[in-house]
């Protein structure tokens, strides 16, 4: 009878326990589903009720246990009740722990869902992560508005850049001899420009800095943007009717000339047989050949007037290739206005140069390795055949050359310029 009430009592004993953790199991499921949905004043009185449930279970627990005295008879079984119960007491504590701990935990958003939550406060506006727009590095830009702001000389242009997705723009002022550019509504150019001194977004294009070119995309060749100094109707007509001056005798003996001195560079050749060898295989071959029979010139006169040359040709080549100073040479070349330095070596010979950012294409006559002063550099040799007049056109057609060698990242800031028939050479410098 004695095992049997123990049986009993801890069969009631296990049943009661299994109701506590599924009760308590149950309650914290409720409670955390509550607080990741909806947290209101309901929320408290709930687990209240789930803390009093597990108050009324102890209280079941504690007359079953009053009960269950009336029963046992000997102190073995009273002493093993005993220690069942006070198991099913620290149950009951731990689990009044874990209510007591969600009861006291912070509440977030009582009385709101949680989409409206802390993080609504928090401001991710997009303009917060846009950058201003920068001019400073020739950037690409479509012209929004243009404004001519006839009291003070200037010109106004709003302009969006047209790598920007944000749709914002920037101010862009042209003053001086810029005011006089050509620019409409939609067109693209291409802008390097300063900031305005405390005024973010506002640019300036002056006679100081600043550069402003209109259809970038459209590549104009140096030569025409030079010649178009002296007379701009010359430069468009040569574009349109080009080769309709092909028969000229003095552009074929200039475009030979510049052949003649480039093989001679090209092969390293500084003795003076060694160019007249040069000239002879020149003369030889089947383009110079089919040159003189398009241009209707005689190769007697031709090839006669190209040997005047090879004097002046080796006299370049000892004096800047060489250094040598023992080799007798004209005046002019040992005159104070002729560039001093030294040539090292041949980088390119017509080097082809294109520059979206500038809107010009050319090729450089020759590209050359220079020392001076224990300074080295890349500069670019612009060649004339004709008189040494260091014209407008010829200068701006270094500084062109140079400007376009430095935008593919070269240091580079003069060029040369050579006039071959007098023997002299200065450098043409930017700025």
């Amino acid at each position: 009878e004695s095992s049997e009430i123990k049986i009993g009592i801890k069969c009631v004993l296990d049943e009661n326990n299994r109701q506590l953790n599924e009760n308590c199991e149950t309650s914290h499921n409720v409670v955390d589903s509550v607080a990741q949905q909806k947290r209101n004043e309901n929320f408290k009185n709930d687990k209240i009720n789930y803390f009093n449930s597990i108050e009324h279970k102890g209280d079941v627990h504690s007359i079953s246990v009053a009960k269950n005295n009336e029963l046992i008879g000997s102190e073995e079984d009273k002493h093993f009740f005993e220690e069942s119960s006070s198991v099913i007491n620290n149950s009951v504590s731990t689990k009044k722990g874990v209510f007591e701990v969600n009861q006291n935990r912070p509440q977030f958003c009582e009385s709101e869902d949680i989409s409206t939550s802390f993080l609504e406060d928090l401001s991710f506006d997009e303009s917060n992560f846009k950058e201003p727009i920068k001019l400073d590095n020739g950037r690409r830009c479509k012209v929004i508005a243009v404004e001519q702001l006839e009291a003070c000389g200037e010109v106004v242009l709003t302009l969006q850049p047209c790598d920007s997705l944000s749709g914002e723009t920037a101010v862009c002022v042209l003053r001086g001899s810029w005011t006089s550019t050509v620019v409409r509504e939609g067109d693209v150019v291409s802008v390097t420009a300063t900031q305005m001194s405390n005024q973010p977004g506002c640019w300036v294009v002056d006679n100081d800095a600043g550069l402003l070119t209109t259809h970038p995309d459209t590549l104009v060749s140096g030569t025409t943007i030079v010649g178009s100094l002296f007379c701009t109707r010359r430069s468009v007509l040569s574009d349109m009717y080009r080769g309709m001056d092909a028969d000229s005798s003095i552009m074929v003996m200039g475009s030979f000339l510049h052949q003649l001195l480039q093989e001679v560079l090209k092969r390293k050749v500084s003795s003076l047989e060694g160019i007249n060898g040069v000239l002879n295989e020149f003369v030889s071959s089947r383009h110079f050949i089919f040159s003189l029979y398009s241009s209707g010139m005689p190769l007697d006169k031709t090839k006669e007037s190209l040997s005047e040359f090879v004097p002046k040709i080796h006299a370049f080549v000892q004096k800047y290739i060489n250094n040598s100073s023992t080799v007798c040479q004209p005046t002019s070349w040992n005159s104070k206005e002729s560039w001093s330095g030294t040539i090292t070596d041949v980088a390119d010979i017509e080097e082809n140069i294109w520059t979206p950012k500038l809107g010009i294409k050319g090729k450089v006559d020759v590209t050359v390795k220079t020392h001076k002063r224990n300074i080295k550099k890349v500069m670019p040799l612009e060649l004339k055949t004709g008189r040494a007049s260091f014209s407008a056109e010829h200068r701006g057609q270094v500084i062109l050359y140079t400007m376009m060698m430095s935008e593919l990242g070269q240091t580079v800031d003069s060029g040369l310029l050579l006039y071959l028939r007098e023997g002299v050479m200065k450098e043409v410098k930017v700025g």
